[in-house]
């Protein structure tokens, strides 16, 4: 999805769950174990930008567990 928009703003749906274990290992600044201390609940919006250097996690429901 991010290679076919590159430059917008996408929405993608998916389950939490798939979130939850997916993003933390594709952003390249996110802790390994962030779906362990927060998973994505139902209805859960993380935030993700893609640009040259990779994927950057900017937000994850509820507080990020440092």
């Amino acid at each position: 999805m991010a290679d076919s928009f590159r430059g917008e703003t996408v929405l993608l749906v998916s389950h939490g769950g798939i979130m939850s274990i997916a993003l933390p290992r594709i952003a390249f600044d996110a802790h390994d174990d962030l779906a362990r201390a927060r998973w994505v609940p139902h209805c859960g919006m993380a935030e993700v930008h893609v640009d040259s250097d990779g994927w950057s996690l900017t937000s994850w429901p509820g507080r990020l567990e440092p």
